[in-house]
């Protein structure tokens, strides 16, 4: 009786075990990216999508491109930055050919989710007025697919935020009746 519950305790233990590696390997395994560099076009693809969300801000480029790697799904890197709550800040990334889509996401100095954007796309783009100045967390990460990509950072160049009541304004003149 003994030796029968040991053999079936044995073969269900190793039964869970495969099934447990199979789910947790098998879920998201590590790929090669396709090249040993990324493409060349990937830095100057992400800055020119930077420049079209900035531009009725009149932005330009804040410090280096940031890279990052996956090697599988779900896979990020993560960058501080400095933001100046004067000013509102876009954020573009973009993947190689084999990300498949990619997501941007800013936690403020408090450590709270500031904003996010989930892209449908290897390329995304999110605009940030932050509220209040000091180190921000940028992640970046491949949410389906691996590979390289890059991610561009841009300032406005004057301060005040869109729709600011604060900036100078021409007068709007009263309604009379």
């Amino acid at each position: 009786m003994e030796r029968r519950m040991c053999r079936f305790a044995c073969a269900s233990l190793a039964s869970l075990v495969s099934f447990i590696s199979i789910g947790v390997l098998g879920c998201h395994p590590e790929e090669e990216p396709k090249t040993a560099v990324p493409p060349d076009w990937l830095e100057s693809r992400a800055t020119e999508e930077a420049k079209i969300a900035s531009s009725e801000q009149k932005g330009h480029q804040m410090g280096d491109i940031l890279r990052g790697l996956a090697y599988r799904e779900d896979d990020r890197e993560e960058w501080t930055l400095e933001l100046d709550g004067r000013y509102c800040y876009w954020f573009s990334g973009v993947g190689d050919e084999t990300v498949k889509t990619f997501a941007l996401y800013l936690w403020g100095p408090d450590n709270r989710r500031a904003s996010s954007q989930r892209g449908k796309s290897s390329v995304v783009s999110l605009e940030y007025c932050p509220k209040v100045s000091g180190p921000h967390r940028l992640q970046g990460k491949v949410t389906a697919g691996h590979g390289y990509f890059a991610v561009t950072v841009f300032r406005s160049d004057e301060a005040g935020k869109p729709g600011d009541k604060s900036k100078p304004t021409e007068e709007v003149p009263a309604l009379t009746r």
